[in-house]
């Protein structure tokens, strides 16, 4: 993709659902992290290290707002019908999602910023780690 300027791209996304067969059974939530390898490209002229950690820092953000979401919704109390609470935690979850996101894209400056970069990474790791009961 010559002369737009990047050296690359990813798409991430975060899907969410859930299933309640009937009334007097438990609603069982799905939640994902995606990043999809057909919509994302790197430069390999442009390849760095650095870029590579500005890409997975990215993905894992996607990951702690999927584990975030995966942990409201365990500790959530939805009643009879879980679809409106269940669309407010989604939507609240995207919204703090594309919020830290953009934070992130500004702060490190699209990952030209390495110290900030690096700030980022670490504080994300310890997110992670944080909520790895809600791995999956």
């Amino acid at each position: 993709m010559e002369g737009l300027g990047l050296a690359g791209e990813i798409f991430c996304m975060n899907l969410a659902n859930f299933e309640r067969p009937n009334a007097f059974q438990k609603t069982k939530f799905k939640v994902v992290a995606i990043f999809d390898r057909t919509k994302s490209w790197i430069d390999s002229n442009a390849r760095t290290e650095t870029g590579l950690i500005y890409f997975l820092v990215m993905f894992n953000i996607y990951e702690v707002h999927a584990r975030s979401l995966r942990r409201d919704l365990a500790t959530s109390k939805f009643g009879y019908d879980p679809t409106p609470l269940f669309q407010e935690k989604y939507n609240n979850s995207m919204t703090n999602l594309a919020n830290e996101f953009n934070q992130f894209r500004r702060e490190t400056k699209m990952g030209a910023d390495v110290s900030a970069l690096m700030t980022w990474k670490k504080r994300v790791e310890e997110e992670l780690i944080t909520l790895e009961e809600f791995r999956r």
